[in-house]
């Protein structure tokens, strides 16, 4: 059970925990339901990114900007996609030097799936809570700021945590005294 809350702070606090937590739970949830594909949250958001481009075809380099990462962390996300069969890379035919990233149809069936999974589960989360209770809380939550697109802590953060070689990973420096 919570502490009472009983300062501006100690609820903020509190909040902030709670919208954390339930986000958190939802993500959990729904990367749980799909336990049985090799994707990773990450991959998934690789995949969104080129399914949203409204601007034609993108090269890892765009999808690099995109998604705020280097252009290795693109290579590292979309090599195990291309090997699943669900993304495929394309020379342009007018200059061969030129890759564009498509998502397959097999691509297209895996993201579906997760986001008809993430429905359900944002669904789930709210079961309890009446029209006008989201309604309010959604009103609430505007005031804070503007709506959030992407995994918490954002593509990049995501992306890294997924597709840097544990190898690489460095442990936290002892701090002196």
């Amino acid at each position: 059970m919570s502490p009472p809350v009983t300062s501006r702070a100690d609820i903020e606090l509190a909040t902030w925990s709670h919208l954390k937590g339930a986000s958190w739970t939802v993500f959990q949830r729904m990367r749980a339901s799909h336990g049985d594909d090799d994707v990773t949250p990450a991959q998934m958001a690789f995949l969104n990114v080129l399914l949203e481009a409204d601007d034609g075809p993108l090269t890892p380099r765009d999808l690099a900007a995109r998604i705020e990462v280097t252009p290795a962390t693109v290579t590292g996300a979309l090599n195990p996609l291309e090997a699943a069969g669900l993304i495929e890379r394309v020379r342009q035919s007018s200059d061969r030097r030129v890759i564009h990233v498509l998502v397959t149809a097999a691509g297209k069936a895996q993201v579906e799936a997760w986001r008809a999974a993430h429905r359900a589960q944002i669904k789930a989360a709210f079961r309890d809570l009446s029209v006008a209770e989201m309604a309010r809380l959604n009103a609430l939550l505007r005031r804070i700021g503007e709506p959030i697109h992407g995994p918490p802590g954002g593509f990049a953060r995501l992306a890294r945590s997924d597709f840097t070689p544990r190898r690489n990973r460095r442990a936290p420096r002892p701090q002196g005294d």
